[in-house]
């Protein structure tokens, strides 16, 4: 990938905190919501994430400081987040709200190299102790007006599923939770997982969102296996009663505004259109929600 410079408020920016000025930046490949970039600066390697996307920032501004806070709360623990830099939480400085952190290494890896070391991942970041700022809430509110999607086979189950998600959840295990859990956001070393980034929507809440995203997000890859691979071995390292089917659906239903077509990103490769691809990722969105229903009774 060509190297680029950024842009001049966030050059000017980076080159305030750092005391020298960024070198060539590569944008790193993942993020949906945000444009990430790496570079050297003052003998450093460093990402900036540069919250680009208008959609993005006037449905949360606080996004950029949600992120700093979660890193300055991950600092001193063992989970191997981003360290915590410096933060531009309206963006007065950078141009647009920015969060500036220190590079990790390792890279994202499809399909996942091993489902024990993320199950162990995950049970790290739920064991972490201190005070969270931030408690989890439904991206959908409410489940008022939703209705299936118009490519769902089974209408049914979503009207069920739909109907069960809209009373409370079950008194299950509470804890740190990163809320986006999915390959995406690892980086690896062969086996090993070396960073866990995104933190934007960490929070405290119920630990089983966790389980259900990253199983969710191997489930529409069709990685069944190492889908349940993950929860067999969480249940031997994690909260004993962190899984519930519950939170299955709801993230499952979380996911649908995206399918619905409220995506404001122009680089969005989610299951748009018609493709075989598409086709393939609802199928598995459908099946992941039916085993749940099925779990529910």
């Amino acid at each position: 990938m060509a190297a680029a410079s950024l842009p001049a408020p966030a050059r000017r920016w980076v080159e305030r905190v750092c005391g020298a000025p960024p070198g060539p930046a590569i944008r790193l490949a993942g993020a949906s919501t945000a444009a990430v970039e790496a570079f050297r600066a003052g003998g450093r390697r460093l990402v900036i994430k540069r919250f680009v996307h208008r959609f993005f920032v006037e449905e949360d501004p606080g996004r950029a400081g949600h992120e700093a806070a979660l890193l300055d709360l991950l600092g001193p623990t063992p989970v191997p987040a981003p360290g915590l830099v410096a933060v531009d939480r309206d963006g007065s400085e950078a141009g647009v709200p920015a969060v500036l952190m220190e590079h990790l290494p390792g890279r994202r890896t499809v399909p996942n190299p091993c489902p024990r070391a993320t199950a162990e991942m995950l049970a790290e970041i739920h064991g972490i102790a201190p005070g969270v700022p931030y408690t989890f809430r439904r991206h959908l509110d409410g489940v008022e007006g939703v209705s299936p999607p118009s490519w769902a086979r089974r209408a049914g189950l979503w009207e069920r599923a739909i109907e069960r998600a809209a009373g409370p959840g079950p008194q299950s295990a509470i804890g740190l939770i990163h809320r986006d859990a999915n390959d995406g956001n690892l980086l690896w070393d062969g086996p090993r997982v070396t960073g866990v980034v995104d933190w934007l929507s960490g929070c405290r809440g119920p630990l089983g969102v966790d389980l259900a995203r990253v199983r969710v997000d191997l489930a529409l890859r069709g990685e069944w296996e190492a889908a349940s691979e993950v929860l067999a071995a969480y249940r031997r390292v994690g909260a004993q009663d962190a899984h519930h089917p519950h939170w299955d659906v709801v993230d499952a239903l979380d996911l649908l505004p995206y399918y619905r077509g409220r995506d404001a990103v122009a680089e969005w490769t989610g299951p748009a259109g018609n493709s075989a691809a598409a086709a393939a990722v609802r199928r598995g969105l459908e099946r992941f929600l039916g085993e749940a229903m099925a779990e529910l009774g």
